[in-house]
């Protein structure tokens, strides 16, 4: 029996080099999902919600373009002070993002989605992950 192809259904160096730590062999082929149109969501949708539902679309759109194979999909979501913030737009946003996150509490909400494009099938998980900023104290 062999085992079915893995589809990365995202361009991201760093789920890549995840995915190839677990040492399955894997192929990247990046969603074509406009994720800004993702974040419009359904009212009253929180963000572990939204989470999941982009992650799941990515995977579902990558699936519809395969014959078989199990589609990863994946989402993340940080929350700081009541705002959320998706994956940035160019280095600058990133850059800026991350300045607003040092040294601050924040929230990270993780989905995970796997398809098997022959059948449908459809798994999702979701990690939330609370990253807490604890001030050095003493020497």
């Amino acid at each position: 029996m062999s085992l079915p192809e893995i589809i990365l259904a995202s361009a991201s160096p760093r789920r890549a080099a995840l995915l190839a730590q677990v040492g399955l062999p894997f192929r990247v082929l990046p969603s074509t999902l406009d994720e800004d149109d993702g974040w419009a969501g359904t009212l009253g949708e929180d963000h572990e919600g939204r989470a999941c539902r982009l992650a799941l679309a990515k995977a579902q759109d990558v699936a519809a373009q395969v014959a078989a194979g199990l589609v990863i999909g994946a989402d993340t979501i940080v929350l700081c002070d009541g705002i959320a913030y998706g994956k940035p737009r160019d280095p600058s946003e990133a850059q800026e993002t991350l300045t607003r996150l040092a040294g601050r509490t924040h929230q990270v909400v993780t989905a995970v989605a796997i398809v098997e494009a022959q059948t449908g099938r459809v798994e999702i998980a979701r990690s939330v992950t609370l990253y807490a900023h604890s001030p050095r104290t003493g020497a």
